[in-house]
């Protein structure tokens, strides 16, 4: 979930802080962030019992509007950034590893640069790439 200094520093408006228990749900949190008109949503996950629900979260921001930016993060990601993404980089954009305000905020100023966020790995040229974590 996003700390309060991030939300201050870039105004994202209402940040959903909500698991997903049911599919019902879903489609209505699709309808409220696509009324707000995002050009990025980030989805936290932090334990394995949330990868479900966030993958189901984040197919339905897809398929609804499929320039959306997904990004996840949190600490489930702290191992296995690169498998998941090689599984599921169709539905997520690029994953942050490790503190993510920082690099939240470069992903929402600067998108593209991916070379240059600390702990964000991302798909270029087909490939899976990994940047270090900084502290």
């Amino acid at each position: 979930m996003l700390e309060t200094g991030l939300r201050d520093s870039i105004h994202l408006g209402q940040v959903y802080e909500k698991d997903l228990p049911n599919p019902g749900l879903v489609d209505k949190l699709v309808d409220e962030i696509m009324d707000k008109q995002p050009s990025m949503v980030g989805i936290s996950i932090c334990y394995s019992w949330q990868v479900a629900s966030g993958l189901c979260f984040a197919k339905a921001l897809k398929l609804r509007k499929p320039d959306l930016r997904i990004v996840c993060g949190g600490t489930y990601f702290s191992c296995q950034g690169k498998a998941f993404l090689e599984q599921h980089g169709k539905w997520i954009d690029c994953i942050v590893r490790g503190e993510g305000e920082k690099p939240l905020e470069q992903l929402l100023n600067q998108w593209g640069s991916f070379e240059t966020v600390p702990g964000l790995v991302y798909q270029k040229d087909g490939q899976i790439l990994e940047n270090e974590i900084q502290y």
